[in-house]
């Protein structure tokens, strides 16, 4: 009796577990090729850790592995990261469309400027 309440136990303690690991390496399989290269990272955190206490130097570091073009998880937020001018003017020539209708917030430029004169 006791041999089945502790296997029941440790069923209740895996189940969990086992429910929660299964989707993150499905997903992680699925993969469509259409991101950038980047060091994989922490479900919870992504690469957050990863930057240390002197994010440029980590980045730097990064570059020769992955590329000039780098893709990394800070959270939950997806951020790409463009390591050299080449990339960035061809990202901004290809790409230009996305860009054009980003608006700034009102906090921003509030600050930078009112009625063209620096706050």
């Amino acid at each position: 009796m006791e041999i089945i309440s502790s296997l029941l136990f440790l069923l209740i303690l895996l189940l969990p577990a086992v429910a929660l690991i299964l989707p993150l390496s499905q997903r992680r399989r699925h993969r469509d090729g259409s991101k950038p290269p980047g060091p994989p990272g922490s479900p919870v955190f992504g690469n957050i850790f990863d930057l240390g206490t002197i994010p440029h130097q980590a980045l730097c570091f990064l570059r020769p592995k992955y590329g000039p073009v780098i893709w990394l998880k800070l959270g939950s937020v997806d951020t790409p990261v463009i390591q050299s001018a080449k990339a960035a003017t061809e990202l901004f020539k290809n790409h230009d469309q996305v860009f054009c209708d980003r608006t700034y917030p009102v906090s921003i430029t509030r600050i930078i400027t009112t009625r063209g004169q620096w706050q």
